[in-house]
């Protein structure tokens, strides 16, 4: 009978254990909508960046907007490039950056130089 109740006890702890364990785990901690402000050559420029499940992200700005499926996110670190049309011309950058609890920190590489990036999820 002791034997009994403790294997019971044991599998309701355990239970609650992974069950609580996979509540508390986010599914992507890439995916959603984000605040970001850039420190460019130019001055700095705020934008809201958008990540769905399938890859995808949507970058706007007062000055316009891009897209990419060519994003890539290993544990903390994020990187994806970007195409923006400068005047006729598509000017390609590069983000290299970090995501951890909520925000985003980074910089953004190109033939005009390099620029931090900070944000965080909406």
């Amino acid at each position: 009978m002791k034997n009994r109740t403790f294997l019971s006890l044991f599998v309701s702890v355990m239970a609650g254990l992974i069950l609580s364990s996979c509540v508390s785990q986010p599914n992507d901690p890439l995916v959603g909508v984000w605040n970001v402000d850039l420190e460019t050559p130019i001055g700095a420029s705020s934008q809201v960046w958008r990540f769905t499940e399938d890859g995808k992200g949507e970058f706007e700005s007062d000055l316009g907007s891009s897209k990419t499926d060519d994003i890539s996110l290993i544990g903390k670190t994020l990187m994806f490039t970007i195409y923006i049309d400068a005047g006729g011309q598509d000017i390609e950058m590069n983000f290299d950056g970090t995501i951890e609890e909520g925000s985003i920190t980074g910089q953004f590489a190109s033939e005009f130089g390099e620029f931090s990036v900070t944000g965080a999820r909406q």
